[in-house]
């Protein structure tokens, strides 16, 4: 089973997983971060390598983070030097709830394709489309 974490800038990926584990029930080895600028880098880089260990079994990590190019994208990043590890950018409740739904039946690169795809197909504007569509 791979490990879920979700990593964001403050209270969002605590919010993000509670949700998703409210919908899809609850789940075992998945972990919010919550990124603050009032933690020093050195303590939120120690903070990502122990969630990974945390969650992590064997079948690899997956980190879903908010912002490509923001704090918690760029303390995942160095952890993929390990193959047990992908990021993923952009995260949101369609995304996390299809990694705690599909991580048991993907391997790790495969999970990580899947949920960035059901990402942006959860994304649309439905107000465009028309009545009874």
């Amino acid at each position: 089973m791979t490990g879920v974490i979700v990593a964001t800038h403050g209270k969002l990926a605590s919010a993000l997983l509670d949700e998703a584990i409210r919908i899809t029930g609850p789940v075992e080895r998945a972990v919010p971060l919550e990124v603050s600028t009032r933690i020093p880098l050195p303590e939120l880089r120690d903070l990502f390598q122990r969630a990974v260990a945390e969650v992590g079994d064997g079948g690899g990590t997956l980190i879903l983070v908010d912002l490509l190019g923001g704090t918690p994208c760029n303390l995942g990043l160095p952890l993929c030097g390990r193959r047990d590890v992908a990021v993923v950018t952009g995260t949101n409740l369609p995304m996390v709830m299809r990694a705690l739904l599909k991580r048991d039946e993907l391997p790790l690169a495969e999970l990580a394709a899947e949920v960035a795809a059901y990402g942006v197909r959860a994304i649309g504007i439905p107000s465009d489309r028309p009545a009874g569509a």
